[in-house]
């Protein structure tokens, strides 16, 4: 683990000398000065996750659609009740069963109101709701179209053979199992089709 975090200590200093000497307007940025503190983040918290900022960006864009219509008399209060009312609408349009705690009734949206949201694409555009992201063209899991490299060549493990026997087994490269995923060496999966 030391000799890792010698590594990524060398590589932040290469790259931010590197940054500092083609385009120095950069160094005042905070997440480049996050890089200075990676190494000691890995030894005390273990991988750097945190240091994602697609994550963050997505959450500061939020943070300033709940803060534009505050008086800025009670920023954080204004911040709190608009994201209290973003999880109502998303509970509500979404058909959740919710309760009323005066009478302690259950009860949902009728189909009326998750229709509102299901059918009217610029109430979803309003809300930051994009169908056309979310569907995936294609299904999974795909084959990857590289070849499998001769010296990765594996000869089928006894104990595959006897369990599905019968059965097709063979070895590819790598196998695509989401938009984002691939599985590659030294994985096993099986597909039932």
């Amino acid at each position: 683990m030391a000799r890792y975090l010698e590594d990524v200590l060398k590589y932040v200093d290469s790259f931010l000398y590197h940054t500092i000497k083609n385009l120095a307007r950069w160094v005042n940025k905070p997440k480049w000065h996050m890089l200075l503190h990676l190494p000691e983040s890995i030894a005390r918290f273990g991988p750097p996750s945190l240091f994602a900022t697609e994550k963050f960006e997505s959450f500061n864009r939020i943070m300033r659609l709940a803060s534009v219509h505050s008086n800025r008399n009670h920023p954080g209060r204004d911040i709190a009740i608009s994201f209290v009312n973003f999880q109502s609408i998303q509970l509500i349009l979404s058909g959740a069963q919710l309760i009323n705690h005066q009478s302690g009734q259950t009860f949902h949206a009728q189909p009326n109101v998750t229709n509102l949201f299901k059918e009217n694409h610029m109430i979803q555009k309003s809300m930051g709701y994009d169908a056309h992201i979310l569907q995936e063209d294609n299904y999974y899991p795909i084959e990857m179209s590289s070849r499998l490299p001769a010296d990765e060549k594996e000869p089928t493990p006894q104990y595959l053979i006897e369990r599905f026997s019968g059965s097709t087994i063979k070895q590819i490269h790598q196998l695509r199992i989401s938009s984002k995923k691939v599985c590659k060496k030294g994985f096993f999966v099986l597909l039932v089709t």
